[in-house]
């Protein structure tokens, strides 16, 4: 694999960055869930331009499929808040702490079924991001396109029988940053304040 992988993986790197701050204060789930696909980027980038390629092969991969399912599952738990704070429901704020306690042993133990189940996942934040930006249509279908870009990325891009392997895994890691900030835009806009929930 080149050093140029270096580049776009740093672009998920200092996306990730950017929406972490802008999120910590009021979305610290999604926040959280951002920063491990940053960290599996950073990984990639210390990877490629050290030229330990090889070496640290096993933990980029490890970090980042069990850190975006986790990542995921985090971002979707901040998406149900969000619909929790609109219907007024701070119950369903408590079963968020339920869910990632079991999503941990479940990264941790179940690992062969960490696509799958992160493309389950990602079906579930699409359905639930849509029904976040009720009642309006357009920002209905924009958002299921948004949340979209990480499973047609997954499967569409990443191992792209028509892209040479190098486009493609730029393509990918570019759509990457650009789902990531997608959070952000989805999350932030609605100034939901989730921390204003009762506990």
């Amino acid at each position: 694999m080149p050093p140029s992988f270096a580049i776009t993986e740093l672009l998920i790197v200092l996306t990730a960055a950017f929406c972490f701050l802008r999120l910590r204060k009021h979305y610290p789930f999604a926040a959280i869930g951002i920063s491990l696909f940053g960290l599996a980027a950073l990984i990639g980038v210390y990877r490629f331009l050290s030229g330990e390629v090889d070496q640290l092969a096993s933990i980029h991969k490890y970090i980042s499929q069990a850190g975006a399912l986790l990542g995921l599952i985090l971002i979707t738990i901040e998406i149900i808040l969000a619909q929790a704070l609109l219907a007024q429901k701070p119950a369903i704020k408590k079963s968020g702490y339920v869910i990632i306690i079991t999503s941990l042993f479940f990264v941790n133990v179940f690992q062969s079924y960490i696509l799958p189940a992160y493309i389950i996942s990602s079906l579930a934040s699409i359905i639930l991001a849509y029904r976040l930006a009720a009642p309006n249509k357009g920002k209905k279908l924009f958002y299921i396109f948004l949340m979209s870009i990480m499973p047609l990325n997954l499967i569409l891009v990443r191992n792209s029988e028509l892209l040479n392997q190098v486009i493609s895994w730029h393509i990918f890691h570019i759509l990457v940053a650009a789902w990531v900030y997608g959070i952000y835009y989805i999350l932030d806009p609605a100034k939901l304040r989730i921390n204003s929930l009762p506990k």
